[in-house]
């Protein structure tokens, strides 16, 4: 796989933001939210989320139903399914929790029927996220009652003794990925990551170039690291040396100032974000495929994202929201605009440029800050955007129809 560096700096350099082509919602059994999802393959996945909510899919996510986790002990205290891993159609791990309060809450259940009954394991650590190679092999990470952020592996179906890394009482981890068995890392509060190079065994301390928290990390190749974290306006990290230095990645993310928790890449060079916008407050999605960064804006906050096979991913989110990117036959209830039928030229431009659609629309012209710089409020199928006279750099174009479906443009201003 390529280097990410240097695709997401080329997105950055191309100026290509568009809008997603088959970004679409997919119609569940559940209005609660939507926390985690995960496929044990092509056909059969498993979406987790709050008041007990677990759902199942076994025709690659065209249609989900709700199943009755039994054994699973639930409180007021723990009332949530928080996290999702499954390893094949049938066997799967996943934490019990609240998502609202995760401190000192987080119990291991291991399922080998499908989700219908589960059983609670011996990881003495509250959970808040794993990774697991197979059934008998893997790491969970989270924390301990005044013991800080910990880590326990799993090594032949037996449990090992927890790594403890902080025993600042209220921090937790939040995010784990391991290249290999013996090359890994986990992060969370703080913006601290540890990492292993002998199956974690031992583990050394890097402190990040953020001080907030690291809710997701992916190894890209041996090397190269992406960090997704709660660090408004530059969430998205990434490391070149195996994890020792950090970086902000470039890429144009200030104008919606997101708080990314998840991301996902697949062999062909996409990877996805997701996560909240702090500049509309619902849900954003960063998509990035063949130097092309998509940016496409939900109508809740996102929580995690999957790809269930090849390109095709799954995005969860509040009251119920997923959204995927294109499954044939789908239950949809909403698609968003084609973007082949979105015409801007010229771009970059040194002032002047038009936007031609086959649809009518309105455009908001926004700066790098979040600031309105241009408005034309009418509905028509082409807009004159006029930049004349403010400063060159990126600007962000907000396209609204009349049935209020959404997309954003990048410009580049000479």
């Amino acid at each position: 796989m390529k280097n990410i560096f240097f695709i997401l700096a080329s997105l950055l350099l191309s100026g290509n933001t568009r809008a997603a082509d088959y970004w679409q919602k997919v119609s569940v059994p559940s209005i609660k939210n939507l926390l985690s999802v995960s496929f044990g393959n092509k056909s059969v996945g498993y979406i987790a989320g709050t008041d007990s909510t677990l759902l199942k899919t076994n025709n690659g996510g065209k249609t989900w139903v709700s199943i009755k986790p039994t054994g699973m002990v639930f409180s007021v205290i723990s009332p949530d399914i928080t996290d999702v891993h499954f390893i094949t159609d049938n066997i799967g791990y996943a934490i019990v929790g609240n998502a609202v309060n995760p401190v000192y809450n987080g119990v291991l259940y291991k399922t080998t029927d499908g989700g219908a009954s589960w059983t609670a394991q011996n990881s003495d650590i509250t959970c808040q996220a794993m990774f697991f190679f197979n059934e008998n092999n893997g790491f969970v990470a989270g924390g301990k009652f005044f013991s800080g952020k910990n880590v326990n592996k799993l090594d032949a179906g037996v449990w090992q003794a927890t790594q403890y890394f902080s025993f600042n009482p209220v921090e937790q981890l939040h995010a784990i990925d391991f290249y290999n068995a013996n090359v890994g890392i986990v992060g969370g509060d703080s913006g601290y990551v540890y990492r292993t190079f002998n199956g974690g065994i031992n583990w050394d301390t890097v402190k990040t170039i953020i001080d907030t928290s690291i809710n997701d990390l992916k190894y890209i190749d041996e090397n190269t690291i992406l960090a997704a974290t709660n660090n408004f306006g530059s969430s998205i990290l990434i490391s070149k040396d195996k994890g020792q230095t950090w970086n902000f990645d470039g890429s144009s993310a200030t104008f919606f100032y997101p708080y990314f928790r998840a991301m996902a890449r697949s062999a062909k060079d996409s990877f996805i974000f997701a996560g909240t916008s702090l500049t509309t407050g619902k849900g954003v999605i960063f998509y990035f495929e063949k130097k092309i960064m998509t940016i496409f804006q939900a109508e809740e906050n996102l929580n995690h994202v999957t790809l269930a096979y090849d390109s095709t991913a799954f995005v969860v989110g509040d009251n119920g929201l997923i959204l995927t990117n294109g499954v044939e036959g789908a239950g949809i209830t909403e698609k968003e605009m084609p973007v082949g039928k979105i015409a801007l030229y010229p771009n970059p431009t040194n002032g002047k440029c038009s936007i031609s659609a086959a649809f009518e629309y309105t455009a908001i012209v926004y700066d790098c800050l979040g600031r309105k710089v241009f408005e034309d409020a009418s509905y028509s199928t082409k807009h004159i955007i006029d930049l004349t006279g403010n400063a060159s750099g990126a600007y962000f174009i907000e396209i609204l129809t009349k049935d209020n479906k959404r997309t954003s443009l990048k410009l580049t201003l000479q």
